[in-house]
């Protein structure tokens, strides 16, 4: 690794806030590593660092968990979706945003924050079903439809061609 980082000019940072070991698969009271393990990488001019065993890690802007489970990160982040969905669907209702334009910003603005980690959501026992009726919603919702009226032929008509889980495949393959 470090002959690596010098013809790639790669530095390490070091630190008990930045380097952690996320042990997964174990629950937090199988804990094969113990606290105060030693990160064995010679980082010039720095003495061996600890490492924080942890359960919980913040990467890539979504919460791991020590079992891998992203059902939390997608229901916080259809959560806020969801809030930055509600002022666009206003506007439409109130005829004072097109449908167009107001497409435009769902996909900037909404469909943006499910985008980071997306590819992990298909990972989720049940995302498929709360990841479809979501984009099921919105697109009724646009179209100012009711609610028994079938989503995907809603979201067809705002001119989507792919929907929650779909989008969240789509990712994974990309």
């Amino acid at each position: 690794v470090w002959d690596w980082a010098g013809r790639h000019r790669a530095a390490f940072h070091c630190g008990s806030d930045k380097t952690v070991v996320l042990v997964s698969g174990l629950s937090p009271n199988a804990v094969a590593m113990e606290a105060g393990s030693v990160l064995d990488v010679p980082v010039p001019g720095s003495l061996p660092r600890s490492l924080s065993v942890v359960h919980r890690h913040k990467w890539l802007g979504l919460l791991w968990a020590a079992d891998l489970d992203f059902g939390a990160a997608l229901d916080v982040r259809l959560h806020q979706a969801a809030a930055a969905f509600a002022p666009l669907a206003g506007l439409v209702a109130a005829k004072a945003l097109p449908l167009g334009l107001a497409m435009q910003l769902f996909e900037s603005k909404v469909d943006a924050i499910l985008g980071q980690g997306r590819w992990l959501f298909i990972t989720v026992l049940d995302a498929q079903p709360v990841l479809d009726n979501q984009y099921a919603r919105w697109a009724r919702a646009m179209l100012g439809a009711d609610a028994w009226r079938n989503g995907f032929v809603a979201a067809s008509e705002v001119g989507w061609g792919l929907c929650g889980f779909a989008r969240a495949v789509r990712s994974a393959a990309l």
